[in-house]
Parts: structure tokens; C-alpha cells; sequence
């Protein structure tokens, strides 16, 4: 089935069924019709219980796409967010799970350890595989879990799945120019530098602690980080859009003609920066910023018919961009 997404390209949807019968499923994506936009088959976002209450057996039958990433309470966007959002804008059903993420026979090997919080090296540990590939940390996607005759996939590392997902659901530039692609992955790679710096900001005593242990400080570099160094990423940003060669009216992407897994990690870095900062105590770096274009281009994405309608999304936590 097509979905017609602009005037300038349409992507081939796909039409995937997942059993719910050992899920709960929390979520389901409404996809009104609007502007050239024509309506499809609702897509589900299945978000199964903690990891707690997972038996060793699949939790759905015949997965095409899976995502792995902490399930915690309440859940958050985290790095999973433009993986959920490529689904979604793409109209693509998928399970997401906390499965057998953590513990000594889980898939992540920095999960391994021993000690509080598995820190401390465990050579026996780190030697072991129990993943289809090795792996470090989540978020990971894997495809054609189920498939018969289907090769598997299995990978983590965000601007890997991003590009991969994106490839294979028609978000790759249209041009398939080696260039355009070479400048997603940078704009790809460029976001995930900018929220670990922001992530960074509200750990600066130690990364691996929480917020909370070192809120004082956190606090006051996160307010300096958005600042100073937030706002020569955000202006980079702009001055990438200056660049583009599609203009807003025509769609506003970044890369091209077309949406592609580039304008998606871009609308998760505005999204993750809209609901960190802009509030009173960060003086409402967001509102204030003297960047229009990338003010325009979250605001059109705000409005494409499946983000709009998405009713699933996890409110973010209010500290650490996450």
C-alpha cells in the first residue's frame, strides 16, 4: 500500500500483524487525514509488560520489527524516540520490549558485570554471547525476528538502525546520492553528539549516576550548557537548513527532496530540546532562540498526519533531554 507523505516522494507502508496474546499492549496510533495525506491502516505501537514479568519465550509469535529498550516506570522517549518516530511517520506497526535486556544470560554485554549495577568486570561474563550479535547497550532493533526464509538483524548503536530502518522503509534521500547519504549520516551523527552533550550536562559528576545524586550541580551546568553550547548546536542546525535545497514550502527537509531518517534524528533533537529547556528556569531557551527555520521545520513535523496523531508518546522525563 502507498502513503502518499508529500508532493514530492510516497513510501511503500507495510501492513505487519502482531499478536497481542502475551502482551499489554498501552498504546495505539490514530492517523487522521490532512493536507495530501491519505488515510491508512492504523498502525500499533505495542509496548509489552516490564521485563520482570518476561518468561524466556518470544513475547509475540511473528515479529517483523522489534525494538529492545528499557522499560522503566514510568517509560520515557530516551534514545529510542527517532526509532519510534520513524515508525510511526512511516504508518509501521512494531513491538517494543524490555526483554532479556539485563542479567548474566541477557543480550548486553555492559549488563554483564558484577557487583552493584554489574560495574565491575567480569572476564567470564564479557566472554559469554547469548545475543544473535554482540552487542553493548540498548536501544536495538531487530528485524525478521520470526521470518522464515528472511535473513535476521540484529544491531544497536542508534545512527546504524536509523539508517538501516530507514534504508529499508524508503527513507534513505531519493537521489540515493552518495553524497546526500554521507550528509544524513552527519546530520545523524551530529544529533546524537548534541544529546549526549545535554544528557552530559545534567551528569557531571559522574555519567553513570542519576540526576537526582548530583542535582545541585547538574542543574547549574545544565543552565550554562544551554547557554553556551546549546545554542551553537541549534544554530548549526539552522544553518544546515539554510543549506537544503527543498524549500520550506515544498517540505522544508533537510537532505533533498524527501523525508529522510536525517529530518527525523533533527525532529528528535528540537522535540528533546523543546521539552527540556524551555521553561522558566532555563529562561525559555527554546521560545527565545533566534532560529526560525528550525522553529518552522519542528512545527511541520509537529503536523504530519502520523506524528499528529500519535497518542502513544512517553512524556519526557524533565531532566537529562531523556
Amino acid at each position: 500500500m502507498l502513503h502518499k507523505i508529500s508532493h514530492h516522494c510516497a513510501r511503500m507502508r507495510m501492513t505487519l500483524f502482531l499478536s497481542t496474546s502475551l502482551l499489554s499492549p498501552i498504546s495505539t496510533l490514530g492517523i487522521p487525514t490532512s493536507g495530501d495525506s491519505q488515510k491508512v491502516s492504523t498502525p500499533k505501537h505495542l509496548y509489552a509488560s516490564p521485563p520482570s514479568s518476561f518468561s524466556t519465550k518470544s513475547p509475540t509469535s511473528n515479529p517483523e520489527w522489534t525494538l529492545l529498550y528499557h522499560h522503566f516506570e514510568p517509560p520515557f522517549p530516551g534514545r529510542a524516540q527517532p526509532i519510534r518516530l520513524l515508525f510511526v511517520d512511516a504508518g509501521v506497526d512494531f513491538l517494543e520490549t524490555g526483554e532479556n535486556l539485563y542479567g548474566p544470560t541477557g543480550y548486553c554485554d555492559v549488563f554483564r558485570g558484577a557487583g552493584p549495577n554489574k560495574k565491575i568486570f567480569d572476564k567470564t561474563q564479557a566472554q559469554k554471547q547469548f545475543a544473535p550479535y554482540p552487542v553493548m547497550a540498548p536501544p536495538i532493533i531487530w528485524h525478521n525476528r520470526a521470518s522464515m526464509g528472511k535473513e535476521p538483524v540484529f544491531i544497536n548503536q542508534l545512527p546504524a538502525i536509523l539508517r538501516y530502518v530507514g534504508t529499508v522503509l524508503g527513507y534513505s534521500p531519493s537521489s540515493q546520492d552518495p553524497g546526500d547519504i554521507a550528509r544524513c549520516d552527519k546530520i545523524t551523527l551530529d544529533v546524537c553528539d548534541y544529546i549526549t552533550e545535554g544528557r552530559g550536562s545534567f551528569h557531571p559528576l559522574d555519567t553513570e549516576a542519576s540526576y537526582s545524586e548530583q542535582k545541585e550541580e547538574g542543574d547549574r551546568v545544565s543552565k550554562e550548557w544551554s547557554q553556551r553550547r546549546m545554542m551553537i548546536w541549534l544554530h548549526c542546525f539552522e544553518k544546515m537548513l539554510e543549506q537544503r535545497t527543498c524549500s520550506q514550502s515544498e517540505g522544508g527537509f533537510v537532505v533533498g527532496n524527501c523525508v529522510t531518517y536525517a529530518d527525523i534524528a533533527l525532529y528528535w533533537a528540537c522535540e528533546a530540546t523543546k521539552a527540556q529547556f524551555d521553561n522558566d528556569f532555563y529562561g525559555y531557551a527554546w521560545t527565545n532562540a533566534d532560529i526560525p527555520l528550525l522553529k518552522a521545520f519542528k512545527e511541520g513535523f509537529d503536523k504530519r498526519s502520523n506524528i499528529a496523531g500519535w497518542v502513544g508518546r512517553f512524556p519526557y522525563s524533565g531532566d537529562s533531554m531523556m
